[in-house]
C-alpha cells in the first residue's frame, strides 16, 4: 500500500473506528498529486449495504442537511428503497473502497444517478477519473451525459470544468449536461 493510503487507513480508523476495506485489486493506474493510485471500480454486493449507507452519511449528510433537514429514520427509507446493488458500482483506490457511483443508461445518454467519493479521499482526482471514463464511454457510444448536483454542492466546479453546462434548475439543484459535440442537442427527459 503506498504510504499515503496507509496514513489514510490509519486516520480513517482513528476517526471512525472501523478499518477501510480491502477488495481485488484492479487495472487502472492514476497519477495523483504526487502518487501512483489504482483506481478501480467492482459492482457491489448486498455485503456492501453498511458501507455504502455510511458513505452516504459521510459524503452527502452536509448538503441533505442544508437543503431539507436530516431525519435518520427518513434517510434509511430512502437508502433502503433506493439500494440495488447490482447497478451500483464501488470505487478503490489502492485496493481500499473509497466511493460509488450508479448510472441510468438508454440509446442517447447516459445519467449519473449518484456518485459519492469518501471525504478522506475527496481532491485526490479520483471523482474527475471516474466522471472522464464515463464521458470516454459516453463518445464511444454517441451519447451525451448528465447529471443533477445540489446547488450547494461544491463538485458544480469541477463538473464544469470537465464541460458541463447548466441547462435546467429546480429550487434545489442543477440539472447539468455534458453534450457530445458529435451528436444533435439533447433534451432532458421530463419527470
Amino acid at each position: 500500500m503506498l504510504p499515503f493510503l496507509n496514513r489514510l487507513s490509519n486516520h480513517y480508523l482513528h476517526l471512525t473506528g472501523v478499518p477501510l476495506r480491502s477488495t481485488p485489486a484492479g487495472e487502472k493506474y492514476v497519477l495523483l498529486k504526487d502518487s501512483l493510485m489504482k483506481i478501480t471500480t467492482r459492482l457491489a454486493s448486498q455485503q456492501d449495504y453498511q458501507w455504502l449507507y455510511d458513505l452516504k452519511i459521510a459524503s452527502m449528510r452536509t448538503y441533505v442537511e442544508a437543503v431539507y433537514g436530516w431525519d435518520d429514520a427518513v434517510q434509511k427509507d430512502f437508502f433502503d428503497k433506493d439500494f440495488c446493488p447490482e447497478a451500483i458500482n464501488i470505487v478503490t483506490v489502492d485496493g481500499l473502497d473509497a466511493g460509488m457511483f450508479e448510472l441510468e443508461r438508454n440509446d442517447n445518454w447516459i445519467f449519473l444517478k449518484r456518485i459519492e467519493i469518501h471525504p478522506l479521499f475527496q481532491t485526490r482526482g479520483i471523482g474527475s477519473t471516474i466522471i472522464q471514463r464515463i464521458i470516454a464511454e459516453a463518445v464511444a457510444n454517441g451519447k451525451s451525459f448528465w447529471l443533477m448536483v445540489f446547488k450547494i454542492n461544491p463538485a458544480k466546479k469541477l463538473y464544469e470544468r470537465l464541460g458541463f453546462t447548466i441547462t435546467e434548475e429546480t429550487e434545489t439543484h442543477y440539472k447539468m449536461l455534458w453534450q457530445n459535440h458529435f451528436l444533435q442537442p439533447t433534451r432532458f427527459p421530463r419527470g
